[in-house]
């Protein structure tokens, strides 16, 4: 395997890690109070995302191909990346808001 194909997977890894976990501390800052709460309903969502993303990703490829099936899942990750930007942008207002 090629040090670029190793250094793009990284890269991929840090932009779709980086969002979900900013959602997380904006989540527990939100609600000072009732952080574990906060935390562990936010896990069970996230896993339950997971479930729900590997159970339609074997008809998926079958429907489309893996090809097809790949690019559809990195459509959807794409997606997501404005809404790290805005957590960034907005993320300090918003906890100084939080009573």
């Amino acid at each position: 395997m090629h040090f670029h194909t190793i250094s793009r997977a990284m890269g991929l890894l840090e932009v779709l890690i980086r969002p979900p976990q900013m959602c997380g501390t904006l989540l527990t800052d939100f609600n000072p109070t009732v952080s574990a709460t906060v935390q562990a309903s936010y896990n069970l969502v996230r896993c339950l995302c997971a479930a729900v993303g590997i159970a339609i990703q074997q008809p998926l490829d079958d429907a489309v191909g893996s090809g097809w099936c790949f690019d559809i899942y990195g459509i959807v990750f794409l997606l997501e990346l404005p809404l790290g930007y805005v957590l960034l942008k907005n993320g300090q207002g918003w906890r100084e808001k939080t009573p």
